[in-house]
């Protein structure tokens, strides 16, 4: 077996034990020794960093899915909402532009996403742009418009996340 420190790098010779041969102290503590064993990672996946909650849900598209993780993380702001509120809240400027279905909801989810990182994250501005930027541009796409579109669809989200 051979161990490469680096790809650049020769291949080092594998560990063996006849490098140790001459101590044989360091031979007993190389083959006694247990494996270290690190510390169990803690993963908080409540309560963590809102911003980081938000990067988790979104697509690779920039887009969001209208289901119950979005609902969990929207909650944090009016706690009334259901899923259904959500579906039934999708704005008719949607429909009239000829987007429906999954199509409709995936835009909808993500002005929803948007306006609560506008509203609850607003101090936070600088962190979560990429994020917002990558939202506008699957939003421009889907529903083939200019940001003004989103930009309502946001405001519109806002006035839901507010009520």
């Amino acid at each position: 077996m051979m161990i490469r420190a680096s790809f650049f790098e020769a291949p080092a010779p594998a560990p063996t034990f006849a490098r140790f041969a001459h101590s044989p102290q360091l031979l007993r503590s190389a083959v006694a020794a247990p494996p270290a064993q690190s510390a169990p990672v803690q993963v908080m996946v409540t309560g963590s960093d809102p911003v980081s909650g938000v990067a988790r849900l979104q697509e690779h598209d920039g887009s969001f899915a209208l289901d119950d993780k979005l609902l969990a993380l929207l909650r944090n702001t009016k706690s009334n909402l259901t899923l259904r509120t959500l579906k039934d809240s999708i704005p008719s400027s949607l429909r009239s532009a000829g987007i429906r279905g999954d199509a409709a909801e995936r835009v909808w989810a993500t002005a929803l996403a948007a306006a609560y990182m506008l509203v609850v994250l607003r101090d936070r501005r600088s962190v979560w742009e990429g994020l917002w930027e990558k939202a506008r541009q699957y939003a421009c796409r889907e529903t083939q418009t200019a940001s003004f579109m989103f930009n309502q669809l946001v405001q519109e989200a806002s006035e839901l996340l507010r009520k």
